[in-house]
């Protein structure tokens, strides 16, 4: 008898915490917006509920246009909370998946098209170039600590507009690996018509550093980098920079 009540308490306590899951995720996320509001970033609007909903001109460091999102019932299996996150059109976006020890996990992300589709605003200042962008990876981890993984992410960066785009136009193509070292993400940075390489590591702290060479740059080349603050000589050339996210 004392088992069945255990077996029955268990099945209420199952029903009763289903149902207000339920109910959370049926919930008008424009409500529970209001109740946060002084403490989550800014939007000009948000619909729908925390199971499926949107939400345009997102302010975050940089300020994404559009975001739409589908809760992922799946991911409750790993034990993790998930959702299909989808940007502005076909074919963009990612499935992202936050674990109970506040590991972010992306994967299958595909992004294709302009930068200025997504973002127009990075820490409430204007945006002063734009620029094709494809971005690819299988899955990428990350951590309070810093990078976990990132498994076949890539990306391409070409037809720069806006501030610098005569100068960075004449690097060609910009390839882009990206891997995990140590807690820390890594880009390595390659142009093969212009013979450019380098590196930009992002750190647990969010600092970052950028280190880019141009071997044996043309004339004209030479000239454009100085002014955007390359230095050396005419059989290399070199930038340093440093910053924080």
């Amino acid at each position: 008898m004392a088992l069945l009540k255990q077996i029955r308490f268990k099945w209420l306590l199952l029903f009763v915490l289903s149902y207000l899951l339920f109910m959370l995720l049926l919930m008008p996320v424009r409500w529970l917006y209001a109740q946060g509001a002084n403490r989550l970033p800014a939007v000009a609007a948000i619909e729908g509920t925390l199971w499926q909903g949107a939400v345009s001109d997102l302010q975050l460091p940089a300020r994404l246009r559009q975001l739409q999102w589908q809760w992922r019932p799946a991911a409750m299996l790993s034990g993790a909370w998930g959702y299909r996150v989808d940007l502005d059109r076909p074919g963009n976006g990612v499935e992202l998946t936050l674990s109970w020890q506040q590991n972010l996990t992306a994967e299958q992300l595909q992004l294709r098209g302009r930068l200025s589709d997504w973002v127009s605003q990075f820490h409430d200042a204007s945006i002063p170039f734009d620029v094709d962008v494809e971005l690819s990876a299988e899955r990428l981890e990350l951590s309070r600590q810093g990078c976990v993984e990132i498994d076949q992410a890539w990306a391409t960066v070409s037809q720069w507009r806006g501030l610098m785009a005569d100068t960075l136009n004449q690097l060609g193509e910009l390839s882009v690996a990206l891997s995990c070292v140590d807690g820390t993400m890594v880009a390595d940075l390659s142009a093969e018509h212009s013979q450019l390489s380098g590196s930009w590591r992002l750190l647990p702290d969010r600092s970052y550093q950028l280190d880019v060479s141009v071997a044996a740059p043309s004339d004209q080349l030479r000239e454009s980098l100085q002014l955007v603050g390359f230095s050396g000589s005419v059989g290399m050339m070199r930038y340093r920079y440093q910053g924080r996210l």
